[in-house]
């Protein structure tokens, strides 16, 4: 939950027929809630095949908001994650357009975008990757507010400090 500029809250949320991933829950669906001073506005974003699809809701002015999460495919179906794309909206959650992805591995599920508190435009958003359904290594990374660069952190670190790596986005990042 967010508020906007005129406090009233704007809340992002994923429903389903079931607590249960898997395709025995069906697609699960990503919605926006939003006070009016007057009445709730809901308003349905996109569906993905996991309830723990969440990414993170930016309102960053009144006709821009930004959900930065694992809505593409991943590698393991009906599995936590996948794909982590940028959405925008220019009309205070009404409708939505896919902006930009911002991973191109098919080999891991990238899970659990999270915003930052007072976010700096350079460190928007973070998220980890890994295998859905085994033990596997797992990178954090970051991204900056346009979307337009991502970097991973370093695996392992000898010192204190470590410099992240840029790493390059998917042909495919370009969407808007």
């Amino acid at each position: 939950m967010v508020f906007d500029r005129e406090g009233r809250p704007v809340i992002y949320y994923v429903t389903s027929r079931s607590w249960k991933p898997g395709p025995e829950s069906g697609l699960h669906e990503w919605y926006v809630a939003r006070w009016t001073g007057t009445e709730w506005r809901f308003n349905s974003i996109l569906t993905s095949d996991n309830n723990y699809d969440m990414g993170s809701l930016y309102l960053e002015e009144p006709n821009l908001w930004r959900i930065i999460g694992p809505s593409g495919r991943g590698p393991q179906a009906f599995n936590p994650g996948g794909e982590v794309e940028v959405w925008k909206s220019h009309d205070q959650g009404e409708s939505w357009q896919k902006e930009r992805v911002l991973t191109g591995s098919r080999l891991v599920n990238h899970t659990h975008v999270r915003r930052p508190v007072n976010a700096h435009p350079d460190f928007y958003a973070f998220w980890a990757d890994g295998h859905a359904r085994r033990p596997s290594e797992s990178r954090l990374y970051f991204t900056d507010k346009t979307g337009s660069n991502v970097w991973r952190l370093p695996f392992r670190m000898s010192t204190d400090f470590a410099r992240p790596e840029k790493i390059p986005l998917p042909k495919t990042a370009h969407r808007a």
